[in-house]
């Protein structure tokens, strides 16, 4: 049972129905989304209450860890809003609600309070009829890198299935480590937190919607993908990690991901935001995202 503001309990496993009462009657904004919530909480910091009939998390900024407030629902939001942000500021919380999806701004009226679009929180949404074809000269780039990568490696094969069916713990993490390395030499690894957070999802045995992507070549295992299936036609990517000195092994993944996801019925795939990363931002927007869930930040004017 989820407690009513201002009282708050941990994200378990156990509040996944309660808290998707409220996530499959919205749009699929990534940071509510159950798994997201429930994996990514590696330090056991995320908290959630109820607020007016909408769900109220207690988040931790992505890049520097500090406590914020948002709210996913469309009752009352001026109040909801206000009622947070009191709480916020008598508790040394931070003074700004964050990541407010666009159904829960948009009847807010209030003088004084600030409604700001983030950018660097949208949430990518992408077709996956588009990504199968990838007709025209917008996607010209990256159908010259898949063509190129299939000449390369024409034993090239990815398979979808649900989680936990036969791929182990030890390929999985073994893809990880590659691209930790990689990434490392970047300066560039969190593979830490993630690893963490896909223990955690592997652990569990009531994985049924999570769609597990592998692909290897010869007997080699480069690459893999943890999808979610959503209702609504949706689905949820939560990681995608491939070792990528096979140039073009994303355009690859990508294409043959959109093709299993279609058969299951997905149309519309959600890749997350970018945090205004810039290599994510090039590389999401290079696969022409058709529209983008948007989200806010809600704080008081200046006096």
């Amino acid at each position: 049972m989820i407690p009513v503001f201002p009282n708050f309990k941990k994200v378990e496993f156990s509040d996944r129905e309660k808290v998707e009462s409220f996530t499959h009657n919205i749009q699929p904004y990534s940071d509510f989304n159950f798994i997201s919530l429930w994996a990514w909480d590696v330090d056991n910091q995320r908290m959630i209450s109820t607020l007016n009939d909408n769900l109220v998390v207690l988040f931790t900024d992505y890049i520097t860890n500090k406590p914020f407030l948002s709210f996913l629902g469309n009752k009352k939001p001026t109040r909801t809003a206000i009622e947070l942000l009191e709480y916020s500021n008598t508790n040394s919380i931070s003074p700004i609600l964050q990541l407010v999806g666009e159904e829960s701004v948009r009847n807010i009226s209030n003088k004084n309070l600030i409604v700001t679009p983030t950018r660097k929180d949208y949430d990518y949404i992408f077709s996956t009829t588009d990504l199968i074809s990838m007709v025209g000269s917008k996607f010209g780039s990256k159908r010259n890198q898949l063509n190129k990568f299939r000449s390369r490696y024409p034993k090239a094969f990815l398979k979808s299935e649900i989680l936990g069916t036969s791929i182990s713990k030890k390929h999985i993490f073994s893809i990880l480590e590659k691209w930790s390395i990689q990434k490392r030499a970047e300066k560039k690894d969190d593979s830490i937190q993630e690893k963490k957070a896909i223990e955690k999802i592997l652990e569990n045995k009531n994985n049924s919607r999570l769609v597990l992507s592998y692909l290897k070549i010869e007997n080699e295992f480069i690459g893999f993908s943890i999808d979610e299936i959503l209702p609504d036609n949706y689905a949820m990517s939560h990681f995608l990690k491939a070792d990528y000195t096979f140039k073009g092994v994303y355009d690859y993944m990508n294409n043959e991901i959109a093709k299993q996801l279609y058969s299951l019925g997905v149309k519309y795939w959600n890749w997350e935001q970018d945090l205004d990363i810039e290599g994510l931002k090039v590389s999401k927007q290079g696969y022409n995202p058709i529209k983008y869930l948007k989200k806010y930040s809600i704080s008081y004017k200046q006096q």
